[in-house]
């Protein structure tokens, strides 16, 4: 079969549906005591112990508090958040309290210095392990690498029960449809 010849990073970002994530870092300069910022490129990178991997551009706010400040929370928005999400992925946190400005309720972490969301249904207090670059390729993203200390969930949500947004091609869509058992479709009913 022929196939055309892309550009490798329009067809990397275009290729995977990235589930956007609220990254929420401690910042001392905002009233609400944190920053907010919305990250796709996120990946696990050890399940023992939980290690996660958030990659985040040097030029973004919340890239110089999480070097400051070592430890940031993870948390899973819910389809309700989406103009949420969608505003603290748009706004600079240089410039905006985000969580005063969209209503999002900062509760205290208790495994780092810092918050999670409330309204998620998923948070994850990740303490910074160690910060990856690649300048020899002129890389265009920090991996920050995380273990993840705490984590919560709300009472009855069960992930597989419950749609998750996803973005492909800037799109925010719904990930709702089941299509079958991981790992066991292939085989034979």
């Amino acid at each position: 079969m022929m196939k055309d010849l892309l550009s490798p990073a329009r067809t990397t970002m275009e290729s995977f549906a990235l589930c956007p994530l609220l990254i929420v870092v401690r910042d001392d300069a905002k009233e609400s005591g944190a920053n907010i910022c919305v990250a796709s490129y996120v990946g696990v990178l050890s399940e023992t112990p939980p290690i996660i991997g958030v990659a985040l551009r040097p030029q973004r706010h919340t890239h110089g508090l999480i070097e400051r400040f070592r430890a940031f929370s993870i948390n899973l928005p819910e389809p309700s958040m989406l103009k949420a999400l969608d505003f603290c992925g748009s706004k600079k946190g240089i410039q905006v309290d985000k969580a005063g400005e969209t209503g999002l309720v900062l509760t205290p972490a208790v495994g780092i210095d810092g918050f999670n969301l409330d309204q998620c249904p998923i948070n994850l207090e990740c303490q910074l392990i160690q910060t990856l670059t690649f300048p020899e390729l002129g890389a265009s993203h920090t991996y920050f690498v995380g273990r993840v200390v705490r984590a919560w969930r709300r009472p009855g949500y069960e992930l597989d029960r419950n749609d998750v947004i996803v973005t492909t091609n800037y799109t925010y869509r719904l990930a709702a449809e089941k299509m079958g058992e991981a790992y066991k479709s292939w085989r034979k009913e």
